[in-house]
């Protein structure tokens, strides 16, 4: 098998490093990571240093270290004595468009749950503090380098894991009373890295490695019997190539000797996502292995993984918008973990990372009466009430917080060949909703790419994107057009369109965030009443077969 891996490489054979082949392993379940042996470059012989050297010699040569640009490498040179510190980091973050958008989106979500919205980079440092915003920042950037080195779609599901490892770490660290958490999630995240990294340059041998450790070898003897040598050294040399700034580099070490504590967090958080995401071998016994190893960490003989791991990954916010996970997804996967069914699941599935997010900036009064909405939602499904009349005040809440001349509610059909209007909401008295219809072998429309993308698409309203009947489009001349997507158990069933007739007024990134937030309110009444309908369902065959 390793020599079928080593024959698929892309790469020339004469110019990959040639791992020598050890002696195939037991292939016994792997033992906890905090108690397998951590290896060193030490602990290596001379020639597994020199197939050490060829490894990084040909990540250097094909680009794959992800870069950390200016804005990192300022960052992290910066002190917390400087005193004009706050105005010096406010300054490197508004660099970078793409960066200052991130952040305030995450501030502004659940996660840090601000009392007012926080609308600039000076109010996130001034409310959260240097520290964090710092460590913040360090995140995301390197996030997002690591995203532009990808080169396979498929190595999505590697950077969603790092990515998954970091928010474990961080919502563990708070467990141990850390003050700074976000420093916690730069450690979780870059502890993945080395992954990314070789299955990027290297992916059928990585693809090999990830095999055996599905199989349920350790990763030591995984990454050995792919590579050639054992993970832990590898790791560090790619660490030490990457030439991470000190006070970055500072959280990625195996063994953390600032805090050791949070180097164990670190390795049981990696072990965490990579049995979510099929990246070794899963089922509840291993599940509650990795639960009790976190339990005697976090001094909570109570703690449940599995509540752990639906609970961290539904209540952030930046998994939704990064990965466009629903929360039923992320049920889904947990599930699928503890019947050791997600390496089979994970590796089918088709991973989205969008890092290209709208600061999620929603001015006060809009935000209230967002929030009557989701009140409204709430009580419809207590008392059992008409689902038109969620989809009537979605509508008529759209209508109250964006500017717009024209809001339809469309779906799929049922055969999947039409998206059409089901609801209308607007200037012209007496038109048929029905009439906005799009097919869905006409790859032009716009809509078509919201419900691909599984997020808002923003355009101009010309014929080429709308793609409707040219009479409607005469008479509601739209200038621009927003389509955000209606999404039930992770795939759009039907999508909220929004129109304008002026051409001065493109929809800015807070009206998205705004119809994102009542498409989500949809999503919710509409996986409720499906799960309903299926429990009743079930209901009425049990009582028939009684009878």
């Amino acid at each position: 098998r390793f020599e079928e891996a080593k024959a698929r490489r892309k790469s020339t054979v004469s110019q990959a490093p040639q791992p020598v082949q050890p002696a195939r392993g037991t292939g016994k379940a792997s033992e906890p990571a905090s108690l397998a042996r951590r290896f060193s470059v030490s602990d290596l012989s001379q020639g597994e240093r020199e197939q050490v050297n060829k490894i990084i010699t040909e990540i250097r040569k094909r680009h794959n270290l992800p870069a950390l640009d200016r804005n990192v490498i300022e960052l992290s040179s910066m002190t917390s004595n400087v005193n004009s510190r706050v105005n010096d980091l406010v300054r490197i973050i508004q660099r970078d468009t793409g960066l200052t958008s991130n952040l305030l989106s995450t501030v502004n979500s659940s996660l840090y749950a601000p009392k007012y919205p926080i609308e600039s980079v000076s109010s996130a440092v001034i409310l959260l503090g240097f520290d964090k915003i710092k460590a913040l920042t360090t995140r995301l950037n390197i996030f997002c380098q690591s995203h532009k080195t990808i080169r396979d779609v498929r190595l999505y599901r590697l950077l969603t894991s790092s990515y998954f490892a970091g928010t474990f770490t961080q919502n563990l660290s708070k467990c141990i009373g850390s003050n700074n958490p976000e420093e916690a999630f730069v450690a979780g995240l870059l502890y993945q890295m080395p992954k990314l990294i070789l299955a990027n340059t290297f992916p059928a041998d990585y693809e090999y490695m990830e095999e055996l450790t599905g199989e349920g070898k350790d990763v030591e003897e995984a990454c050995k019997e792919a590579f050639g040598v054992p993970f832990s050294p590898l790791c560090q040399a790619i660490q030490d190539a990457w030439n991470l700034p000190p006070s970055v580099a500072i959280f990625s070490s195996r063994n953390n000797r600032r805090n050791p504590l949070l180097g164990e967090i670190v390795i049981s958080s990696a072990e965490l996502s990579d049995i979510l995401f099929g990246i070794r071998k899963g089922g509840q016994a291993e599940l509650t292995r990795v639960g009790k190893q976190i339990g005697k960490l976090v001094r909570d003989p109570t703690f449940d993984v599995n509540d752990f791991l639906v609970q961290t990954t539904t209540a952030d916010e930046t998994i939704r918008r990064f990965f466009k996970f629903t929360h039923k997804e992320l049920e889904k996967m947990v599930d699928h973990a503890a019947k050791g069914v997600a390496v089979e699941r994970m590796r089918q599935k088709e991973f989205i990372v969008d890092i290209e997010q709208p600061a999620r900036i929603i001015p006060r009064k809009q935000r209230l009466r967002l929030e009557e909405f989701k009140r409204f939602i709430a009580q419809i499904i207590r008392e059992h009430r008409d689902i038109n009349r969620a989809i009537s005040s979605a509508m008529e809440t759209l209508s109250d917080c964006i500017s717009n001349q024209h809001i339809f509610t469309t779906f799929l059909s049922a055969d999947q060949g039409e998206i059409r209007g089901r609801f209308y909401r607007g200037t012209l008295d007496n038109l048929d909703p029905t009439s906005f219809v799009v097919y869905t072998d006409n790859s032009r429309a716009k809509i078509l790419q919201a419900f691909q993308l599984k997020r808002t698409i923003r355009c101009s309203g010309s014929e080429r994107n709308l793609q409707i009947p040219r009479e409607l489009h005469r008479q509601l001349s739209p200038k621009a057009a927003l389509f955000t997507p209606i999404l039930v158990g992770g795939k759009a069933i039907g999508a909220l369109v929004i129109l304008r007739c002026d051409y001065s007024q493109r929809f800015t990134d807070s009206e998205v965030a705004m119809a994102e937030v009542v498409a989500d309110g949809l999503t919710t009444i509409f996986e409720y009443y499906q799960a309903h309908k299926k429990q009743r369902g079930r209901s009425r065959s049990g009582h028939s077969g009684k009878k």
